[in-house]
């Protein structure tokens, strides 16, 4: 996805690499070992593991997606036939919860789902793309098109907020909300008299 800046290019939304595990069940070689060794690690109860992926028809299974680099490195030195890592990425958003309405946030397949992540989603989101590739004996893959070198992604987001003053609206619109004790909650929007650009934009 593409990254999201505020007026002064500070990055409110980025994107990281992210790794998730998955399983091809008919390539596991023992369910018992697998569930035992791959279930603490992913902290996986070892029985519904080895019941999920010794019963299944499925060719392929989602175990747990984008683990930290800790949990995947351990999947990875295990080396458990059929268990594998798949790269994807995590959405990032370096000042938490501040602007978060706006922002809104995205689902586990890197969809927009509220606020401008799902508004501008057109936008944010990479076009998939067709690729052709080759696989060597070693099972390394090399491409047919200099294109498809390089992943796919979604255009960069400039915004006219102000990081500066979204944070002084959020504090001063929660301060506001107590001292009179609103029940219903409130908005607090900081415009720009010049140009009407929308500096700040707080809900609570």
């Amino acid at each position: 996805r593409g990254m999201i800046y505020d007026r002064n290019g500070q990055v409110l939304a980025r994107s990281v690499e992210a790794r998730s595990v998955y399983a091809k069940p008919q390539d596991v070689e023992d369910f018992l070992v697998m569930a035992n060794t791959l279930g603490p690690i992913l902290g996986m109860e070892p029985q519904k593991l080895y019941d999920e992926l010794s019963k299944t028809k499925r060719r392929f299974v989602w175990l747990k997606r984008k683990v930290d680099d800790y949990t995947a490195e351990a999947v990875r030195k295990a080396n458990l036939a059929g268990i594998g890592l798949s790269k994807e990425y995590d959405r990032v958003y370096p000042f938490k919860h501040m602007a978060g309405q706006l922002l809104g946030f995205v689902g586990l397949d890197d969809k927009g789902l509220e606020g401008i992540e799902r508004s501008l989603e057109a936008r944010l989101g990479c076009i998939p793309t067709r690729q052709i590739v080759q696989r060597d004996a070693m099972g390394r893959r090399f491409y047919l098109h200099e294109e498809g070198q390089t992943e796919p992604r979604g255009q960069d987001l400039t915004l006219t907020i102000d990081t500066t003053i979204q944070s002084y609206a959020e504090r001063i619109l929660e301060e506001g909300i107590k001292a009179y004790d609103v029940q219903r909650g409130g908005w607090c929007i900081v415009l720009d008299p010049q140009t009407g650009a929308v500096l700040a934009m707080a809900s609570s």
